[in-house]
């Protein structure tokens, strides 16, 4: 009997996930592993998209979150952060879409997810974040939302 509750337990831990906790991606067609936290709350009524370059960027973007600052290199690394703003519901989030290399510049594609119309969503007002990093190019880096949700 203990060890069934131990094993039940040790399930819950493992399965018990969080938002704050950065995610690795583990898609084929990425060149290099990416590291992404999101979260439903704490990212702002207004709706932005930027990047980070500095150490201060980085500080006062996770001040605003309401949480503390995970280590980072921005030195070899720029994080592309988007605020979706406020929604009625649960259900959406920020979709990163593989990077475009062109020329001259290195291209940070996103797009708004949106709950589908039968979706059974949190009832609460939100405002969805997502931040991601992405290995720092010697081209303009730039951050574009790719039109349609979906």
């Amino acid at each position: 009997m203990n060890s069934l509750i131990l094993a039940a337990l040790l399930c819950a831990n493992v399965f018990a996930g969080t938002t704050d906790a950065p995610k690795a991606s583990t898609k084929k067609r990425e060149k290099h592993m990416a590291i992404q936290w999101d979260g439903a709350t704490n990212g702002g009524a207004q709706a932005r998209a930027e990047l980070i370059f500095t150490e201060e960027q980085w500080r006062e973007t996770w001040k605003n979150l309401d949480r503390p600052a995970p280590p980072v290199d921005l030195k070899t690394h720029v994080a592309a952060v988007v605020f979706l703003g406020q929604r009625r519901t649960g259900g959406y989030s920020v979709e990163w879409l593989s990077p475009a290399e062109a020329k001259n510049a290195f291209v940070i594609k996103w797009r708004e997810k949106t709950p589908e119309e039968d979706a059974m969503v949190m009832q609460m007002i939100t405002d969805p974040w997502s931040i991601r990093l992405y290995p720092r190019s010697p081209k303009a880096i730039h951050l574009e939302k790719e039109a349609g949700a979906k």
